[in-house]
């Protein structure tokens, strides 16, 4: 199944092992799937990159710690 057309309600999509040069392609086919970038995390050449469905506003709700 989809990852977009799936019901993350609350959830987040994890994408891992992505180089670093890679992440605008990426972000910019989930962005066109409704999800928005919520937090970046890099070491190195790596990315990790959580996404979550964008609320009314068009941005990802950020997750309370």
């Amino acid at each position: 199944s989809d990852v977009c057309s799936s019901d993350l309600s609350g959830g987040r999509a994890v994408l891992a092992g992505l180089l670093v040069g890679q992440e605008r392609l990426v972000l910019q086919a989930y962005r066109c799937q409704g999800l928005a970038l919520e937090r970046r995390f890099r070491r190195g050449d790596w990315s990790t990159l959580v996404l979550a469905k964008k609320n009314g506003g068009g941005r990802a709700r950020r997750r309370k710690s």
